[in-house]
């Protein structure tokens, strides 16, 4: 949830992002994906992870892709979380690995 409340991500066996406004709600992976997902406290920005290796940084509400992070190493991400204004995004790997990225470098290129 974001810090206004208005935004619910839930990220189970089927993965939505639910705006408590009118409770619609969008789909966010197919439903044998379960990634991790963060919200940023901002409600501007979601990171949702794709393909256990993968972050798309997704911008609220629209869900437009701003950014594909990629993990380095292999390694399977569990959680994650982005700070305010989604400057930066900390996520840890099933293999105890923390990685940081700084989003605003990552969006002048896109992929990172």
């Amino acid at each position: 949830m974001d810090a206004s409340g208005r935004w619910v991500v839930v990220a189970d066996r089927r993965s939505f992002l639910w705006n408590t406004r009118d409770w619609s709600s969008r789909a966010l992976a197919p439903s044998w994906i379960r990634p991790p997902a963060a919200l940023d406290p901002g409600g501007r920005f979601l990171a949702i992870g794709i393909r256990e290796r993968e972050v798309h940084l997704l911008q609220i509400p629209g869900l437009e892709l701003h950014a594909i992070l990629v993990v380095s190493g292999g390694s399977r991400l569990i959680a994650q979380r982005l700070t305010n204004g989604a400057r930066h995004l900390g996520a840890s790997t099933i293999r105890g690995d923390v990685l940081i990225w700084d989003v605003d470098a990552v969006l002048g290129t896109g992929t990172w």
